[in-house]
């Protein structure tokens, strides 16, 4: 018998869990991101949160890198903010990184830039942090 009363228990448990797991899901929004952005080269690291849909997090200028980002539809390698941009050629890389999700796919971008101008000609304000 306490057997089971023990399955029975953690059935319900398990049924409940489910159940508010499932709510929890259902409560999220699909249309939201939540990312982890960094910067780091030589002038030093940086780390900002930035959550879109609705727009929050520490990242200074957060409406406009939503704004960039829901444009590639958070694709990170169609970023080209402004294309044609004569930067110098001077190799001072910066290395910028993009974690978390957008938009229920997760998102986990590395990628090195020459210098800060490739960056910025290339990102606008997404790594502006």
């Amino acid at each position: 018998m306490r057997v089971h009363t023990v399955v029975a228990l953690s059935a319900c448990f398990a049924a409940a869990f489910a159940a508010g797991s499932a709510t929890s899901a259902a409560a999220r929004p699909s249309e939201s991101a939540a990312l982890v952005l960094t910067t780091e080269g030589s002038s030093g690291t940086a780390v900002a949160e930035l959550r879109c849909e609705p727009t929050g997090g520490t990242h200074a200028q957060a409406p406009e890198a939503c704004s960039v980002l829901a444009g590639v539809d958070g694709d990170f390698d169609d970023l080209d903010v402004a294309p044609g941009t004569i930067c110098p050629t001077i190799y001072d890389p910066v290395v910028v990184t993009a974690k978390g999700q957008w938009r229920g796919t997760l998102v986990d971008h590395v990628r090195e830039y020459a210098n800060t101008c490739e960056l910025r000609a290339a990102t606008g304000p997404v790594f502006a942090l």
